[in-house]
């Protein structure tokens, strides 16, 4: 039998063209309506989940865990502005770089409290502090920050994206349902990059721009013991020591404030395991700060489908028929790979979508077409041979 389609090859591969880009086009429509988001969330889930785990030289978690909730605040919420403060003030000491805050504070009445406390929060300019809001008759509504609305803070929107499935793989830089608001990362990441130099109110790097309904992906660290941790017990305890005060762990870092106890309801899923929100919130800032996680535009998927199709039938042109279908099984695996490898030397997500399928089918339909040519030849031969013997 021939080692190549019984055709010849410009006949094969046009008509095999045909296919490869009828599947390209279809797949294009399949990913315009969202069908293949659950595929593609599950492949970036694994890749995730693979990578190697690393750790944050850039972030600093200060967490409020069970202990310090019962011992600083009483198990009482919303926790204390008094204590929370004093915590901040002990942060600062530590001579950090950026403080954020990923605390309710909308519930603080800041005007029954030493007017000392509200004039030591305005004059920290290095702390943002989280912001939340919500959709109401289809306008979104910002909540109180500090009890109030005051102008003279950093804030930042912590706008995460849970996807169907109740994970969370994606955040927003820039809120667009809220004005173009900008996200905790931005702030966050716009004060640490200017040193000093400048405030959130101005200057500064550039606001990224965010798809107003896909966000970006975050490219999480690893599963665990990503970045370093201290309690703010520990860390009260420490600011009453001179050595802090020198060469703290937190010197030249961003630091982030966060409640990791029971009662903050303040846990996610996320494709590398559950998370508190401050962890998710310090994912995010690494992401920013390090190698944001890179996804195609859908006219590359399409571009890259269609000269994948392309190569895959002009390679299988030359094979045995055993040889073609054992490539084209082969190739499903080999794509998988190309995409892992690619994530990890890159921190780019590609996730090929099935254009092997079209080139499959013009397979099987070849080779209908040569078992069918066959066919005819071997009952002319048998034909002609007939003959003879008579």
């Amino acid at each position: 039998m021939r080692g190549h389609p019984h055709r010849g090859f410009w006949p094969y591969f046009l008509h095999g063209a045909l296919y490869v880009l009828a599947a390209a086009g279809f797949t294009y429509w399949l990913h315009d309506m969202g069908v293949f988001d659950r595929w593609e969330n599950s492949n970036l889930d694994r890749f995730l989940f693979a990578k190697k785990p690393s750790q944050s030289n850039d972030i600093v978690l200060v967490v409020i865990d069970e202990d310090d909730y019962r011992s600083e605040f009483k198990s009482q919420s919303p926790l204390a502005a008094q204590r929370v403060v004093n915590i901040i003030g002990a942060i600062q000491k530590g001579k950090p770089e950026v403080i954020g805050v990923d605390l309710d504070t909308s519930q603080w009445v800041l005007d029954e409290t030493p007017p000392t406390l509200r004039s030591l929060i305005a004059q920290w300019k290095n702390v943002v502090w989280a912001r939340d809001g919500w959709t109401e008759n289809g306008h979104f509504q910002m909540a109180p920050v500090l009890g109030d609305d005051p102008t003279d803070i950093c804030f930042g929107l912590p706008a995460l994206r849970v996807d169907d499935d109740g994970i969370v793989r994606r955040f927003f830089p820039v809120y667009n349902p809220a004005d173009n608001a900008p996200g905790f990362s931005t702030t966050l990441i716009r004060l640490f990059n200017a040193r000093g130099e400048t405030s959130c109110k101005s200057g500064g790097a550039p606001i990224a721009e965010s798809n107003a309904e896909q966000g970006r992906l975050i490219n999480f660290l690893g599963p665990k013991d990503n970045f370093r941790k201290l309690t703010a017990s520990s860390v009260l305890a420490m600011a009453k020591i001179e050595e802090w005060q020198k060469t703290s762990e937190v010197a030249g870092k961003i630091v982030l404030l966060g409640g990791t106890y029971r009662a903050a309801r303040d846990r996610f899923s996320t494709p590398v395991g559950a998370m508190d929100g401050v962890e998710v919130l310090a994912h995010i800032v690494q992401t920013e700060i390090a190698k944001p996680l890179g996804e195609a535009p859908a006219w590359v998927y399409v571009v890259a489908d269609i000269a994948l199709g392309l190569t895959l039938l002009a390679v299988l042109y030359t094979l045995p028929p055993v040889w073609r279908t054992i490539a084209l099984l082969s190739s499903f695996l080999l794509a998988i790979l190309a995409s892992f490898f690619l994530f990890q030397i890159s921190s780019y997500f590609f996730s090929f979508v099935p254009i092997i399928g079209g080139v499959f089918v013009h397979h099987v339909i070849e080779q209908h077409f040569e078992s069918r040519e066959l066919r005819r030849e071997n009952q002319e031969l048998r034909s002609k041979l007939g003959h003879r013997s008579h």
